[in-house]
């Protein structure tokens, strides 16, 4: 049996977005299947939300697809929610900055401008827990700043160096 036979596609409308919900193996077969539903999916000024969580397979053609959605939809389109082993196939292919991927329907309903994830929507697909979350994402920001600023200081011709303080005696 091929992935046509055990995918099926529903949507939903929302205040914002449009959810499409895959169940089933997206293939060769079946990955037209998907390119069909997400191009029915997109509504002017609306998000259209690809929810995974019951995908169990994932090829190469149904990657295609959602790389093509995502370029051509820029800030418009979120995959949501797939297992951990799909999620890691897009790590993989190195993939996860052209399409973006957030762990749950919730994260994605939250995030707007999704080409510009916020940090705890990205950690959140990667993190679960709340506090490594928060901790994370104050150690992430606080290394973003030092770069920053580093950056800064190199584009704008500054090579000073940073220069240990003398030590005075006090006499």
């Amino acid at each position: 049996m091929t992935g046509r036979d055990y995918t099926h596609f529903s949507m939903d409308a929302e205040a914002e977005a449009t959810v499409l919900h895959v169940e089933g193996d997206v293939d060769l077969s079946s990955a037209s299947m998907l390119a069909t539903a997400i191009a029915d999916g997109y509504r002017p000024n609306r998000r259209l939300i690809v929810d995974m969580r019951r995908v169990h397979f994932l090829d190469g053609a149904g990657i295609r697809v959602l790389e093509s959605a995502a370029r051509e939809h820029p800030g418009r389109f979120v995959v949501a929610g797939p297992s951990p082993a799909i999620h890691r196939l897009f790590a993989i292919l190195n993939l996860l900055d052209a399409v973006p991927v957030v762990a749950s329907l919730d994260v994605a309903r939250e995030t707007r401008g999704l080409n510009r994830r916020p940090l705890s929507a990205v950690l959140r697909a990667l993190i679960p827990s709340t506090a490594v979350l928060v901790a994370a994402e104050g150690v992430a920001l606080a290394g973003l700043l030092i770069s920053l600023l580093a950056i800064l200081r190199l584009s704008s011709g500054d090579q000073r160096t940073q220069t240990s303080p003398k030590i005075s005696k006090l006499a």
